[in-house]
């Protein structure tokens, strides 16, 4: 920006992006400018015989002037629908909402014609037009990583707040080989361990990211960081709360990092957190190691975990009298409060286990499921490093077609969805008590999978893909479209692998697949098949010259 590639440089998002945090980042390495003016909402400067015009917030007033009039000035120099008459030797850069700009250019689409085609091809991820370049943050991730810099703003920040400069105070401090945030921020200090465990925590926050639930910005990310680092309590009160003894341990347990990161046991409003503790390694379940958690003392595996070197052991001491504090003796007055407490006190050495486990120091000997766990069969999406294979571009998307078929087979009710071959079968309706189901079917050719990608704006932003468009090329020109986020494709992996989902379950798959099947159901078609037991299929085709063919389904043919 600064070497005057652009004449207009649009930043748009959401609220805690970082827009205007990027501006004035980019103002102070241009320190040698001769600044022209400096206003409350902006700059001008010049630079290198250019002169450059910085709006921090597109979306405010400024004095007098209200947020059209404001916007109409600073947009005036691109009106008009002939990009040859836009100023050349300038540079005009602005930091927008995403929404605000929509708002605005929709309005005065006569005034600013080429303008608004340019901004709304820019927003979905098109290439830089005419000087013009719209970095949209609504598209950026934040588990993503940087070209050159091999990291990702998640690892990034997170080294950023644990640098050790920024923890002098606790060494002088009394409670520092108890205190739960001293122990966090050592954590993730520790130059061997603290990697591993970043980069797992990594791993839930790019789940998050794979679930399209929310967009991370910046300010979502230094907040949940925050909370898991420190929590809401300053030195003072920590130091109350340690001194209430056994009543508090289990608000101390709640600070350690490997609670906190989803909240803790009382949860948190938090958005971001809120959305990681849906996805709670604590909630999940490995029954041999949960077995091992449960009946036998916390420091059982401790040479399963690695060690930190400068960090102190309070956690054990804290888990050694949780668990002399569960209830051990059977008495039906108390069992539900037993199963809740054990259940609570597992899930929290779940937590720290996953974190904290050696993966090389794996024993060949384990079962398949212990070396599932050793692997990340802890977490509550089995199929999540195999779906951002695909999304990243590392397996072939057409051998996965097929597998999506079977799996949407298997949710319309076909056991056997092999015995149809590379087909896609639709129930027609769901009728009660009917003594006949009838499917629509759909050859597996016409189907396409591909990665959603945003194209040349990868040059401004850190980008992750959240998912797959699995489509269906309808006549004349339109198209049916399923979005595969994590959860979805999760689903459907599942019920490839024989599982059988709730009812909840099932109203949630099929409101997500409802669209697709609405539009899919609209194309024209020729042939359907029956069944009557789910085991034993007809097909009933038309033939070209209108007579109907009934004939068996054999295994593998339609």
């Amino acid at each position: 920006m600064l070497g005057g590639e652009f004449r207009l440089v649009l930043i748009s998002g959401n609220a805690g992006d970082g827009k205007t945090a990027f501006i004035q980042q980019l103002e102070a390495q241009a320190s040698s400018a001769e600044t022209l003016v400096r206003g409350s909402n902006g700059r001008q400067f010049v630079l290198n015989g250019r002169t450059f015009l910085s709006n921090y917030d597109g979306s405010q007033d400024e004095g007098d002037k209200d947020n059209d009039e404001v916007l109409r000035d600073f947009f005036e120099p691109f009106a008009g629908n002939n990009a040859q008459r836009w100023p050349s030797a300038s540079t005009h850069l602005i930091a927008i909402n995403e929404g605000r700009l929509i708002d605005f250019l929709s309005s005065h689409q006569q005034r600013f014609p080429l303008l608004a085609r340019i901004v709304r091809e820019g927003l979905g991820g098109s290439m830089t037009r005419d000087g013009v370049a719209i970095i949209n943050l609504n598209l950026r991730s934040v588990v993503a990583d940087a070209k050159g810099l091999n990291s990702s703003i998640f690892e990034r920040l997170l080294r950023r707040i644990v640098e050790p400069q920024f923890w002098q105070a606790c060494a002088a401090c009394d409670l520092r080989e108890h205190c739960y945030i001293h122990h966090n921020a050592r954590t993730f200090m520790d130059p061997v361990a603290g990697p591993r465990v970043i980069e797992r925590l990594k791993e839930l926050y790019t789940i998050t990211h794979l679930r399209g639930r929310l967009h991370i910005t910046l300010r979502d990310l230094r907040s949940a960081l925050a909370f898991m680092l420190v929590g809401t309590r300053n030195c003072d009160e920590v130091h109350a709360l340690y001194d209430k003894g056994a009543e508090a341990r289990q608000k101390i347990a709640d600070g350690f990092y490997f609670n906190a990161w989803c909240g803790g046991s009382e949860g948190s409003a938090d958005r971001l957190v809120s959305l990681l503790r849906e996805i709670d390694i604590g909630q999940s379940t490995n029954p041999d190691l949960d077995r091992s958690f449960a009946f036998l003392g916390p420091r059982e595996r401790s040479m399963t975990r690695f060690s930190f070197e400068e960090r102190a052991g309070f956690d054990d001491q804290l888990f050694d009298a949780l668990f002399a504090a569960l209830p051990q003796q059977y008495d039906r007055t108390l069992q539900r409060e037993a199963i809740v407490a054990h259940q609570h006190y597992v899930a929290m050495l779940r937590r720290r286990y996953y974190f904290e486990r050696r993966d090389e120091q794996r024993d060949k000997r384990r079962d398949e499921q212990a070396d599932d766990v050793q692997r990340g069969g802890m977490l509550p999406y089995r199929s999540v490093d195999h779906f951002l294979e695909l999304v990243n571009g590392n397996a072939d998307l057409r051998n996965e077609i097929t597998r999506l078929l079977h799996a949407i087979n298997r949710g319309e009710g076909l056991s056997d969805p092999q015995r149809l071959g590379p087909r896609l079968a639709l129930r027609v309706r769901q009728v009660e008590r009917a003594t006949i189901r009838s499917y629509r079917l759909f050859d597996e050719q016409v189907f396409e999978l591909t990665r959603r990608t945003i194209g040349p704006a990868t040059r401004f932003i850190e980008y992750q893909p959240q998912g797959l468009i699995f489509a269906y090329q309808l006549p004349r020109g339109r198209r049916a479209e399923l979005l595969l986020n994590l959860d979805v494709y999760d689903m459907l992996m599942r019920l490839n692998d024989g599982y059988r989902p709730s009812i909840e379950e099932i109203e949630g798959f099929y409101r997500t697949l409802a669209v697709f099947k609405n539009v899919l159901a609209s194309a024209p078609y020729q042939d359907v098949m029956l069944t009557e037991n789910g085991h034993e299929f007809f097909h009933l085709r038309r033939t070209e010259d209108g007579v109907l063919r009934l004939g068996r389904v054999e295994k593998g043919h339609g």
